[in-house]
């Protein structure tokens, strides 16, 4: 099979996404900046890497947040709310895994574990889900 043809059998396989999610998802790409080592990740703020990118219908999936600065500084809860606010405005649901990063980026080397990451996400409006671990429906405004 030639080059041209495989990408076409790929190209008919994947859905169009979403104008609301690539809407989303555009607005937090020009909102951040490209991470020097990673291209997956957006820097946010200076501090925080997002790694965000589209699901099924009406859905972003919140691959990876992770500080770059010292840990209980309000940094991360900031940008998942504002990934939150941004998925509200545009009617998007947000889903996630719960996978704690080990020594992910901070200077301390204290990170939450997979029930503390939970808990965190719980009270940032995540919900247990039968399909990702976590699931935030979007709350138009």
């Amino acid at each position: 099979m030639r080059v041209n043809e495989l990408l076409e059998a790929i190209a008919i396989g994947k859905k169009e996404e979403d104008p609301a999610v690539k809407a989303m998802l555009d607005e937090w790409w020009k909102a951040t900046q490209p991470h020097p080592f990673d291209r997956r990740l957006r820097i946010w703020n200076d501090a925080i890497g997002l790694w965000l990118r589209p699901g099924e219908d009406k859905e972003a999936e919140l691959m990876t947040i992770m500080t770059f600065v010292d840990k209980n500084q309000g940094e991360g809860s900031k940008a998942l709310k504002w990934v939150c606010d941004l998925a509200d405005k545009h009617g998007v649901d947000l889903t996630l895994n719960v996978s704690p990063i080990k020594n992910a980026g901070s200077r301390t080397g204290k990170n939450l574990n997979k029930k503390e990451l939970t808990s965190w996400y719980a009270k940032n409006g995540f919900v247990k889900d039968k399909v990702y671990d976590m699931r935030r429906k979007a709350s138009p405004k």
